[in-house]
């Protein structure tokens, strides 16, 4: 009696449902659920190069306009036939499919404000590292997961070399020459007229100044200068990286990387997101062309040499204009502050 009533409250199976086949594609990148692909088998992802038969029915001819339809609505007025021709889709793209015509194992010294050390800032106590998800053991956390490490190594080194340079870089000399000057109010949009005021923006300099050796050693001297005050953490798109909680709806896109520095320590904490690196993960990585790899890493790439940028700025300000108001700065006469 007692084996039956436990039967009774056991809850019942999960319903068996069949997988419905994908293309090759499709199974990487998902499936467009759009109503001209309706009840295509199998499933199609819309990113391959639409051909017709010479003698195609009006049926056929119809479906494949309404797929070229669709990859330019989604593509940028683009086919993908069309991209393909220029060698700008990362699925079709084979030419560097040698894995030794791309050596990621280049020597490229890693620049010191992104050393792994420095990738395990402490979380506050009520946040903790996402878990790596799938049947992968870990966290991602770059600093003490080797998993995570090696998946975002690529990027750190491309950005590092860039990094490397930037004393060549006359859009550096500016930004840390710290010699900024106020935009006159008549300048500032009507939407930014606000109490807070304040608004900044710097030149580059003249390449006699900063092309010179003391000029160059000035940007070098104030990045590693900044980077004891900079730090680096993975965390989720989605989510606050302040208090955890759901900031961004997966419908609206989301973001790629945020900075935050406190206003008590001075410590700027760079938050990049670790869902474009998942592509990057053992299991999945396996299944990407190299050119599909290194776009995912030069994405990710920029994201850290971008937000670098906004702790750059950030540190800087504090440290030569602490009574700036933290607003950000505007290059030039450009309308957009966002670095």
């Amino acid at each position: 009696m007692g084996f039956l009533a436990l039967l009774l409250n056991m809850p019942p199976p999960p319903c068996w449902r069949p997988q419905i086949p994908r293309t090759e594609l499709a199974d990487i990148y998902g499936h467009l659920a759009e109503p001209e692909l309706q009840g295509i088998i199998p499933l199609k992802s819309g990113l391959t190069p639409v051909t017709l038969k010479p003698h195609s029915t009006d049926h056929e001819r119809k479906f494949a306009d309404d797929v070229r339809w669709l990859q330019r609505l989604y593509y940028a007025n683009f086919t993908v036939a069309e991209l393909e021709r220029l060698d700008a889709l990362a699925p079709l793209y084979h030419i560097y499919e040698d894995e030794t015509a791309i050596n990621l194992n280049t020597d490229i010294t890693i620049h010191p404000v992104m050393q792994r050390k420095k990738w395990n800032y402490p979380l506050p106590k009520h946040l903790a590292d996402f878990p790596l998800g799938g049947d992968l053991d870990g966290y991602w956390n770059a600093c003490t997961d080797d998993t995570a490490w090696e998946a975002i190594l690529p990027s750190i080194r491309i950005a590092s070399l860039y990094i490397s340079h930037a004393d060549l870089w006359p859009w550096f000399d500016g930004l840390l020459a710290a010699e900024w000057t106020d935009i006159p109010q008549s300048e500032v949009p009507f939407a930014l007229m606000t109490p807070r005021a304040g608004w900044k923006r710097f030149n580059t300099r003249d390449p006699l100044v900063c092309g010179t050796e003391a000029g160059r050693r000035n940007v070098r001297n104030k990045i590693l200068s900044h980077s004891k005050n900079i730090y680096f953490r993975l965390t989720s798109s989605y989510t606050d990286p302040a208090n955890g909680v759901l900031a961004v709806d997966h419908k609206f896109g989301s973001i790629a990387g945020q900075t935050l520095t406190s206003s008590i320590s001075s410590i700027s904490v760079v938050n990049i997101s670790f869902h474009a690196l998942a592509a990057l993960l053992p299991g999945t990585v396996e299944r990407l062309n190299t050119a599909e790899r290194r776009m995912v890493q030069g994405e990710v790439a920029k994201t850290i040499i971008h937000e670098l940028g906004h702790a750059l700025f950030q540190q800087t300000y504090k440290a030569y204009l602490p009574n700036h108001n933290g607003s950000e700065i505007y290059f030039h006469q450009e309308v957009i502050s966002e670095m």
